[in-house]
C-alpha cells in the first residue's frame, strides 16, 4: 500500500510532469497491501487518504470505500484544484459511509462483502483513534483483524473470477490513519503496538521546520515510509530508478498543498 500513497504523492507533485502510468503503481496489489499512516493532528493525513483515494478511483477505475466519523462534504480545501483533472465519473466510484460509533464501524466492515456491485478493492479508514478513544485495545485489535481478514475474503473473491488474478484489480487493499498526540502517552502507544501488528507498513507525516530556498512559510510536513518486513524500496517501472521514499508536503495559509519529492541528500538535512 505504501506503493499507492507514494504513487498519489507523485501524482499530485506533478513530477516529471506526467500521468501516473498503471505501471508505476504496481505496488496497489503488492505483498503488504495493509499501510498505516500515521501523524499528528491537522497534518494532512485525511489529504492524503483522499487523494489516494482518487488516485484509485480516476486511474484505476477502482471501487474505493471511504469511511469516517466526520462527513466529508466536498474535496479537502488542499486538493480543490484537482477538479480539473478529473474525469466526470472519478469520485462516483467513492462510496463514503460515516459510522458513528464504534460499534457502528465494526458492523460497516463486516457487511462490507454483502453488496456484491459495491464491493471496493481499496477500503480506507480515516481517524480510527476516534473511534477507539472510548473502546481500548480490544477494539482496536478487533478492528484491525477484521479489516484484514475482510480484504483477504475480497482478495479470495476477486481472485476467483478474474480472469487475471495477478492483476492490481484483483485484490483488496486497506489504509487506516491513527492521529498520534504531541506527547504520546500509554494509551496510545498501546494502540499503536495492537494494530502495527496487523499493519506492517506505516507511512509518517511529522512536522519539518526546513523550507526550501524561496518558499513561503506555511506547515510543513515530511512524509516518509517504514517496512518493517526489510522489502528493498521498489523501483518505477517506467524509469526503472527506485521510487521516492521521502516527500515534502507544504501547507499554505490558503490552503493550498504543495508537494516535493525529496532527495536522499535533502532529507538527511531535515
Amino acid at each position: 500500500m505504501a506503493g499507492l500513497l507514494r504513487g498519489a504523492l507523485r501524482w499530485y507533485s506533478g513530477v516529471e510532469h506526467a500521468e501516473v502510468s498503471t505501471d508505476s503503481l504496481s505496488l496497489i496489489g503488492d505483498r503488504l497491501p495493509y499501510c498505516l499512516v500515521l501523524g499528528e493532528h491537522a497534518c494532512g493525513k485525511t489529504s492524503l487518504l483522499f487523494l489516494a483515494a482518487i488516485l484509485a478511483a480516476a486511474e484505476e477505475g477502482k471501487r474505493v470505500l471511504f469511511i469516517s466519523r466526520s462527513p466529508i462534504q466536498t474535496l479537502p480545501a488542499p486538493l480543490v484544484g484537482l477538479r480539473a483533472r478529473l474525469g466526470p465519473l472519478s469520485l462516483k466510484k467513492i462510496q463514503f459511509l460515516y459510522p458513528r460509533s464504534s460499534d457502528e464501524l465494526l458492523q460497516v466492515v463486516a457487511s462490507v462483502h454483502e453488496n456484491e456491485k459495491l464491493v471496493p478493492s481499496l477500503i480506507i479508514v480515516d481517524g480510527l483513534n476516534e473511534y477507539a478513544a472510548t473502546s481500548g485495545h480490544h477494539f482496536v485489535a478487533h478492528v484491525s483483524a477484521l479489516l484484514v481478514d475482510t480484504a483477504a475474503f475480497l482478495t479470495e473473491r476477486f481472485s476467483a473470477i478474474s480472469k487475471n488474478p495477478e492483476g492490481v484489480n484483483s485484490k483488496c487493499s486497506v489504509i487506516v490513519s491513527l492521529t498520534l498526540p504531541s506527547c504520546t502517552d500509554d494509551e496510545t502507544e498501546g494502540s499503536l503496538n495492537v494494530i502495527e501488528r496487523y499493519f506492517p507498513v506505516r507511512c509518517w507525516l511529522e512536522k519539518d521546520t526546513y523550507s526550501p530556498e524561496g518558499v513561503v512559510e506555511g506547515q510543513n510536513f515530511r512524509v516518509y515510509f517504514s517496512e518493517e518486513s526489510g522489502i528493498e524500496p521498489q523501483q518505477d517501472s517506467a524509469s526503472g530508478s527506485q521510487e521516492t521514499k521521502e516527500w515534502k508536503v507544504m501547507f499554505r495559509e490558503s490552503g493550498e498543498m504543495t508537494v516535493l519529492p525529496l532527495s536522499p541528500s535533502n532529507s538527511g538535512t531535515m
